[in-house]
C-alpha cells in the first residue's frame, strides 16, 4: 500500500490500523543460516525447549564444567549470528549457550512480541546460570529484562554488540518506517504498555543498567555507520555503568560487526582476561 494511502487509512480508522501495525511489528523476518553459520551450529548439542506454546531451539558447545557464556541475539536475529565468535569463545576455554527466540531462527512460530524473548530469559536465567553475556542489538534489551529480575546476579562480563537506549526512540523509528500518524503511534505505544504493564518511558536501557550491581565488567561495541541503532544510544547506556569500555568502530554496520576482526579482538581481550581470573 502506498504511504499516502496508508496514512489516509490511519486517519479514517486509527484503532484497526494501530492493531495492524502492531501485528506487523510482531512478525520478524527470517533468513536461513549461510553455510559457515550452519557448520558452527552443527558442532553444537542441539535440543528443544517448550515454552508458552513455542518450540525453542537451544544450542550448547563445550564442557559443562567450563565458565558459561550466554549469547542473546536481537530482533530478527538468531543464534547463527554469533557463528564467527563461537569458535573463539571455545578456544578461550568457555562453554557457550545460545537459544533462538520465539519465531526466530530454528524456533517455531511466525509472530512474537518484541519483549517475549526477554520474558523467557527472565524465567530461565537462574537455570541457565551464565557467567558472561554477549548480546546483540535488541538482544541487549532482552538481557536487561532478565537481569532486572535478578539485579544482584554476579555476572563477570557483559559485552553488548550495539544496544538501543529508550524504547520510545525505537518506536519513533518504526513510526517513520510505517508512516504512522501521531494518533496511531499513541495507540501502538499503549498496546506496548498493556503488554508489559509498564509506562513506555520506563523502558530505558540506561535506567535498567544503573541497577545491575552484580555486573563486574561491561563493554559495548558499536559501529558509527550503524543505520539501525544510533551509536549515541550505546554511548548513553555505557555511561550508566560505573565501568564500561566503549568501542567506537568504523564501517561495520549493524550485522557485519558480528563477523568482524575488530569484534574478535574485543572478545579476545575481555574474555581472555575473564577466563584467566575465573
Amino acid at each position: 500500500m502506498p504511504k499516502t494511502l496508508f496514512q489516509a487509512a490511519q486517519k479514517l480508522a486509527p484503532a484497526p490500523m494501530a492493531a495492524l501495525i502492531y501485528r506487523l511489528m510482531a512478525r520478524p523476518a527470517r533468513r536461513a543460516p549461510n553455510p559457515s553459520e550452519a557448520q558452527v551450529l552443527a558442532m553444537a548439542r542441539a535440543s528443544t525447549l517448550h515454552y508458552d506454546g513455542f518450540e525453542m531451539r537451544r544450542y550448547d558447545w563445550g564442557e559443562e564444567s567450563l565458565p558459561t557464556v550466554l549469547l542473546i541475539h536481537g530482533w530478527e536475529g538468531q543464534s547463527a549470528n554469533f557463528a564467527a565468535i563461537i569458535p573463539l569463545l571455545l578456544e578461550l576455554g568457555n562453554r557457550v549457550i545460545a537459544i533462538d527466540a520465539q519465531a526466530h531462527g530454528q524456533s517455531s512460530g511466525r509472530q512474537s512480541q518484541m519483549f517475549a524473548y526477554g520474558q523467557f530469559l527472565s524465567e530461565h536465567f537462574q537455570q541457565l546460570a551464565p557467567d558472561y553475556l554477549i548480546s546483540h542489538s535488541f538482544g541487549s534489551v532482552s538481557a536487561a529484562m532478565a537481569l532486572a529480575e535478578h539485579e544482584d546476579y554476579p555476572l563477570k562480563c557483559w559485552l553488548m554488540v550495539t544496544t538501543p537506549h529508550r524504547y520510545r526512540d525505537r518506536l519513533q523509528r518504526a513510526a517513520d518506517q510505517f508512516g504512522m500518524t501521531p494518533a496511531v503511534l499513541a495507540r501502538v505505544a499503549r498496546k506496548v504498555e498493556e503488554e508489559l504493564a509498564l509506562d513506555i518511558d520506563a523502558l530505558d536501557m540506561a535506567a535498567y543498567c544503573r541497577r545491575f550491581h552484580g555486573v563486574e565488567q561491561a563493554a559495548i561495541a558499536h559501529s558509527a555507520d550503524d543505520k539501525i541503532l544510533l551509536i549515541e544510544w550505546s554511548r548513553a547506556v555505557a555511561e550508566a555503568f560505573s565501568h564500561c569500555d566503549f568501542y567506537e568502530l568504523q564501517g561495520l554496520g549493524h550485522y557485519r560487526i558480528l563477523r568482524s576482526r575488530e569484534l574478535q579482538d574485543i572478545v579476545r581481550k575481555h574474555f581472555t582476561q575473564a577466563v584467566a581470573t575465573a
